[in-house]
């Protein structure tokens, strides 16, 4: 219930800024469009150009698909072995990546996740818990800070949430020295937006510098469509493990979310699951 109600108060503030801070279209608006709203649904059509170039689309895409993105990804985490998640949580610090992270759907969802296992009891001691969402748009740092003050810290968990702006397919903008080692990657949306085998493969690379040896696992949430199935299958050939760990699951499910009619018929919201979930262990 209580995330319900964060993600009305998230969705509220986003259109409220989209209508606030309207004062005419600008110059890059998707063809036909009378506001910012139709520009964002249009944009999808007749061959026009998608893009998050501007506050008001990262906006009204958090005000539309937040609710079934966390939903997916946290299908996505249950999918996780009871065994693989008492050595996860068990980790102090824990260590979280979110690749292409975007608004940071993905993070939400395993704050959630922990901030469960600590209700359930799970979690019984103070855990130091590090997010760090790596994009290469800048444009989603605003909206996914704002996202990310909705879920803080809480009796036993301390969050520390970072940015990073980085195009980890391209291997000349990864710094020299990492600094930890991540023990959770999450990717949503990302696969899809790969344009080739040789990005994929970046990608195991950074993985593989980064990821810890004593506890670490990945989860995608993208689309259920061939290409993400191949660019899925190319990354987990590709990346350093010591278990043949997987699952995957599309299972369709309401996000458990209710929109008011206004809304509703203002942007239109994705209110089903459609995606693919993979789970990967990679050390255990």
């Amino acid at each position: 219930m209580v995330v319900f109600i964060i993600m009305k108060k998230l969705i509220d503030e986003c259109i409220e800024q989209v209508k606030d801070n309207f004062e005419g279209l600008c110059e890059n608006a998707t063809p036909g469009s009378n506001d910012c709203f139709s520009c964002f649904q249009k944009q999808f059509f007749g061959g026009n150009i998608i893009s998050y170039n501007c506050a008001p689309k990262t906006q009204i895409y958090v005000a539309r698909y937040f609710p079934v993105h966390v939903k997916e990804n946290a299908v996505g985490l249950k999918l996780m072995p009871q065994e693989i998640k008492n050595r996860l949580i068990s980790e102090n610090p824990l260590n979280i990546i979110s690749v292409g992270g975007g608004p940071g759907s993905d993070t939400f969802a395993v704050k959630n996740f922990l901030i469960d296992n600590e209700l359930a009891g799970e979690i019984t001691a103070q855990k130091d818990v590090y997010l760090l969402r790596v994009d290469k748009e800048e444009n989603w740092n605003h909206i996914a800070g704002i996202v990310n003050s909705k879920v803080t810290d809480t009796e036993l968990i301390k969050f520390d949430a970072r940015r990073k702006t980085l195009d980890i397919t391209a291997k000349q903008e990864w710094p020299k020295k990492f600094g930890r080692l991540y023990n959770i990657f999450t990717m949503s949306y990302f696969l899809s937006e790969m344009g080739s085998q040789e990005e994929v493969e970046a990608v195991a690379e950074f993985i593989n510098k980064i990821s810890s040896d004593k506890c670490s696992v990945v989860l995608i949430n993208d689309r259920d469509e061939g290409k993400v199935h191949q660019f899925k299958q190319i990354l987990f050939e590709n990346l350093s493990t010591n278990t043949n760990c997987e699952y995957e699951d599309n299972t369709k499910y309401h996000c458990g979310f209710f929109y008011d009619d206004e809304d509703r018929n203002l942007i239109s919201p994705k209110l089903n699951t459609n995606s693919i979930r993979f789970f990967k262990v990679l050390y255990i």
